[in-house]
């Protein structure tokens, strides 16, 4: 089975061919007539900590050592004897308008016309530059790949044979729901029909294709 990396390498200029949405496109925000939009749901309340998704993205991915393609931040709160710790997983958001491609000035970084952010090996320098501009820390240089920018694509590997991305697939609480915001179906439907009294919540000011459920105290 070829690997992810060795994808990376071999299909820049077929992942460029998909790309068929203009980068000044993708600034306009969301668009409309989507063949599919895969997107993700975090259900916070749902997520133990334990780190399930991470080890199998570490597999599935081959990151290097000390490099995530997702996180997992752990929050104490309250107080004794009302104290809880709450866990929310981030990873790359996929934004609708993302910094990241504006930063990149040869093209290596850009927005597939399914929303899914990639990075072009053959394409990328290794400046850094992307991942500065990155709002959720969720890039990194590739030490072991002559310093090639990485992070979460979605396993897209995985998604274009119709599995899930291997985080989705590991998490014994079903705490990531995955599914196609242009045809929700199924508990993704579910929970997006459930969303719609909270709308959608997302970390911080750049929107994507994350979204996250409202934490219940305790």
């Amino acid at each position: 089975m070829e690997g992810r990396r060795t994808y990376l390498k071999r299909t820049g200029m077929i992942l460029l061919g998909l790309a068929t949405v203009s980068t000044s496109a993708n600034a306009s925000g969301p668009r409309t007539e989507k063949i599919s939009e895969p997107t993700m749901i975090i259900d916070v309340n749902r997520c133990m900590g334990c780190c399930s998704c991470i080890i199998a993205c570490k597999d599935q991915n081959q990151t290097p050592k000390g490099c995530f393609n997702t996180k997992i931040t752990k929050t104490n709160n309250g107080s004794f004897p009302h104290a809880w710790h709450s866990y929310e997983p981030t990873l790359c958001h996929q934004c609708y308008d993302a910094p990241c491609i504006a930063a990149c000035e040869y093209n290596a970084t850009f927005q597939l016309n399914n929303g899914i952010v990639v990075v072009d090996w053959n394409q990328c320098t290794g400046c850094g530059e992307c991942v500065l501009a990155c709002t959720y820390d969720a890039r990194y240089l590739d030490s072991a790949n002559a310093n090639k920018v990485d992070k979460c694509d979605f396993c897209i590997t995985r998604i274009e044979k119709g599995l899930e991305p291997a985080c989705v697939e590991s998490c014994p609480a079903g705490a990531r729901i995955f599914g196609d915001l242009a045809k929700p179906q199924g508990a993704f439907s579910d929970y997006l029909n459930t969303m719609k009294e909270e709308n959608p919540r997302v970390l911080k000011e750049s929107w994507g294709r994350i979204f996250y459920t409202t934490a219940r105290k305790g």
